[in-house]
């Protein structure tokens, strides 16, 4: 996996979260520095240690992400990545077109929340 396409998934799922590069680096115990060059693919091997420090924050699993980053994982069971997950990863969006992905995303999460109330 190439540093591109764990920096397009971190991102995504941290402007999904709503989280601020400070915020999600603050929780992950990293310095927005560093998580603004991996979401830049400016880091080509991030340590295990690191990862798992922002799986939790992500809500992505810890061996995806040793996954994406090109760590081989002994004895992992595969699990298919969902379709639509694994459509948008192959395409190459264009920034507009994952604004409004994210937008049309969070509008329907607010709508979901909101209809739990």
């Amino acid at each position: 996996m190439a540093a591109s396409d764990l920096a397009r998934v971190i991102k995504a799922k941290r402007e999904v979260k709503g989280l601020s590069l400070a915020r999600a680096a603050h929780d992950a115990k990293v310095s927005p520095a560093y998580l603004s060059k991996l979401e830049s693919a400016g880091v080509q091997r991030p340590s295990p240690t690191l990862l798992y420090q922002l799986a939790p924050v992500l809500d992505v699993p810890y061996v995806e992400l040793m996954r994406l980053a090109g760590y081989v994982m002994p004895n992992e069971k595969k699990h298919p990545t969902p379709g639509l997950a694994t459509a948008l990863l192959s395409e190459h969006l264009s920034e507009e077109e994952a604004s409004a992905l994210l937008t049309y995303l969070t509008v329907m999460r607010q709508q979901k929340a909101g209809s739990h109330r």
